[in-house]
């Protein structure tokens, strides 16, 4: 397959580079691009649970195609539970409801539309080259990405 995508005038990657670190050397026709900030057509609406406005929100979602990640899930779905955050786990097309169980303050759905729950964060974040809760900090005299836990889910 990647053969394929050689003889491609132009091969669009659709995240940041810091999500998806390159190899040594990326062809030329490569273009990162940022993501896809629009919902899928098959998003149903979501209504949570508890106030979003009560405690800082979190979203999970890599639910664009399968790709053996309920384990992943549940174990996120663990570390969440009991947290001081109010969190939502989207399954999408590739899981079926009651593969992942929510808690009392993680609510699994198979859809949520996340435009509209994350229309208060700064979707132009992730086209900045770092993820949300990424920043740049000095480390041993060299400038390296760190995690930094954001207090709350607006990154503005």
């Amino acid at each position: 397959m990647f053969d394929l995508w050689d003889r491609c005038e132009r091969l669009l990657v659709l995240t940041s580079p810091s999500f998806d670190p390159p190899p040594a050397g990326v062809p030329a026709n490569v273009r990162y691009v940022g993501p896809i900030c629009d919902d899928p057509a098959w998003v149903e609406p979501w209504t949570p649970p508890w106030p979003l406005a009560a405690r800082p929100f979190v979203l999970v979602a890599m639910s664009s195609t399968y790709q053996a990640h309920d384990g992943l899930l549940r174990r996120i779905v663990a570390a969440l539970d009991g947290t001081e955050v109010a969190a939502l786990v989207t399954l999408g097309p590739g899981l079926h409801a009651g593969e992942v169980a929510g808690t009392s303050n993680v609510a699994v759905a198979t859809s949520a539309p996340h435009a509209e729950l994350l229309s208060g964060a700064c979707w132009p974040s992730l086209r900045t080259g770092l993820p949300p809760d990424v920043s740049l900090k000095r480390s041993s005299s060299k400038r390296r990405p760190a995690r930094m836990p954001s207090p709350r889910w607006k990154l503005c």
